[in-house]
């Protein structure tokens, strides 16, 4: 129950393109950069986490 309250819960990233400015963008079907982020996908920390902004 709890891996798929994890998996639910994310973002897309996808590949959009559009033939000149000023018009309407489209979803690149098959786009190398199409994928899903969630709270399983493997990550790699470098630095620490930046103060917060107030």
């Amino acid at each position: 129950m709890v891996d798929a309250a994890i998996a639910a819960h994310g973002l897309s990233i996808v590949d959009l393109e559009r033939d000149k400015q000023g018009e309407p963008w489209s979803y690149v079907r098959g786009g190398r950069r199409n994928r899903r982020i969630t709270g399983f996908t493997p990550s790699r920390w470098t630095a620490p986490p930046r103060a917060p902004i107030c």
